[in-house]
């Protein structure tokens, strides 16, 4: 009730809207472009808009850039708990590789070592975790000898 519903707009309210939308999502794309490292922090959060874009856009500028900046989603990874930026594009992945540039940017930069690097990396941490748990479970004496696999 304290919201006003989308679909109760005017249209040019949502004309304007979708305007000042791209108009962000264009400044996103040129930091990713022209002014973030591998190791930038803001790059974790704009990754996470970059792939609700993805799901949602697709024209030929904007499958242009994201072409170009491939590059640093691959090599991003953030420490401190962030975790690698192309985790975060996960879920726009099949939508945007569908594209035939798109793909071979993404191979061009890598992007499908990094996932396996990203796999690798959560299966070893999956594997510390489990068998820290059996471990403390043993000591506990409840699984009676037996360990539990990580996977």
């Amino acid at each position: 009730e304290g919201g006003r519903a989308w679909w109760k707009m005017k249209p040019e309210r949502l004309l304007y809207m979708r305007k000042d939308l791209e108009e962000s999502m264009d400044a996103v794309l040129t930091y990713l472009e022209d002014y973030a490292r591998p190791d930038d922090p803001l790059v974790l959060g704009m990754t996470r808009l970059l792939c609700l874009w993805s799901l949602e856009v697709n024209s030929d500028l904007y499958t242009d850039r994201l072409c170009a900046v491939w590059p640093l989603l691959a090599k991003a990874n953030l420490k401190g708990g962030g975790g690698r930026a192309l985790q975060w594009m996960l879920p726009a992945l099949p939508v945007v590789l569908q594209e035939e540039r798109v793909c071979d940017a993404f191979v061009r930069a890598e992007g499908p070592a990094a996932l396996a690097e990203m796999l690798v990396e959560a299966r070893k941490a999956a594997g510390r975790t489990t068998a820290a748990a059996a471990q403390g479970t043993m000591e506990d004496g409840a699984l009676g000898g037996q360990e539990e696999e990580a996977w």
